[in-house]
């Protein structure tokens, strides 16, 4: 969907967000080492979430937001 730098000037990281379709949920994941919960929520949800806080991962949320309002959730 779009590169962008989260720190310009205090750091060289770059992020690459993307999107993908066609997932199809196969089971509970096997490594939960990173994430508190791991759920699949309807886009009313997520945006819902979204307003409330919920989710704090400045990644997630910049994510989140750019296809909500520019990339392939838009339109959903």
């Amino acid at each position: 969907m779009t590169t962008y730098h989260p720190a310009n000037g205090v750091s060289d990281h770059t992020f690459h967000l993307f999107a993908a379709a066609g997932a199809t949920h196969v089971g509970e994941p096997v490594d939960r080492s990173e994430s508190e919960r791991v759920a699949w929520l309807s886009l009313d949800r997520l945006r819902d979430e979204l307003r409330r806080g919920n989710v704090r991962d400045g990644m997630s949320v910049t994510a989140l937001t750019w296809a909500l309002a520019l990339g392939p959730l838009r339109r959903a």
